[in-house]
């Protein structure tokens, strides 16, 4: 037999742990049980609330309305916001007001003149208006420019796809080796992933985005016809 004190192992049991799973689970319970009896007997709950129903007039604007008959006498929803702090309506205020102060008038031909004195002392310097004109010209524009995501740009505002006055340096190489513009849908791609190397030996030119996808993924899942242009055998010639 063995010796010494016999000691009761300790419960783990929790009561307070217990009765919040217990509560929790009722809930749960008597919710599903709510819902379905409300679903079986919609149309009786729905006659019941109907005669629950009074026509009460709001005591402070007279505005009829069907509300509880345990609420009778209150204020209906419109005027029990009156005075209320809130968020006004972006268009308070706004109705019938003019926005511009010449809208469907003509101006004489003196006010007009008079526009014109106005600003006659505004006095522009020719340094001034040369700079104007050459912006105009498009000369203070960048030749080159880089943009965000690395990619160097050419400033050609009379390329048929030309964004912002401007092309990719990549685009126009390919262009120019092949003799003909890239369509909208021609994908160009970086073998060595260096955005701002535009050599020749370093591009492949596909028909579509879907194959420039796929080579990024998997160089063996893209078609030899899907390619134009591959950089990787220029460097042999």
């Amino acid at each position: 037999m063995p010796t010494g004190i016999y000691t009761r192992p300790k419960s783990t049991f929790n009561r307070k742990e217990y009765d919040k799973l217990y509560r929790e689970t009722h809930k749960i319970a008597l919710r599903k049980a709510g819902k379905l009896y409300r679903k079986t007997h919609r149309t009786e709950i729905k006659a019941y609330k109907e005669t629950l129903l009074i026509l009460d007039s709001c005591p402070k604007c007279g505005r009829e309305r069907k509300i509880d008959k345990r609420n009778k006498g209150r204020l209906c929803r419109f005027c029990s916001r009156k005075g209320k702090p809130g968020h006004p309506a972006w268009n308070k205020g706004t109705k019938g007001v003019v926005k511009g102060w010449s809208k469907g008038k003509k101006l004489s031909i003196e006010h007009r003149r008079n526009i014109g004195l106005s600003r006659k002392h505004i006095k522009y310097t020719q340094e001034w208006r040369d700079n104007i004109s050459k912006s105009n010209k498009g000369k203070l524009r960048k030749d080159k420019v880089m943009t965000y995501w690395g990619y160097v740009c050419i400033y050609k505002p009379e390329h048929p796809y030309a964004y912002d006055n401007y092309v990719k340096e990549h685009r126009l190489i390919l262009e120019k080796y092949l003799g003909r513009y890239l369509t909208s849908i021609e994908t160009p791609h970086h073998i060595n992933r260096i955005k701002n190397d535009n050599r020749l030996s370093n591009l492949i030119l596909f028909v579509n985005n879907s194959a420039h996808i796929r080579f990024h993924s998997n160089p063996n899942k893209v078609k030899p016809e899907e390619i134009i242009f591959d950089g990787r055998s220029y460097i042999c010639q």
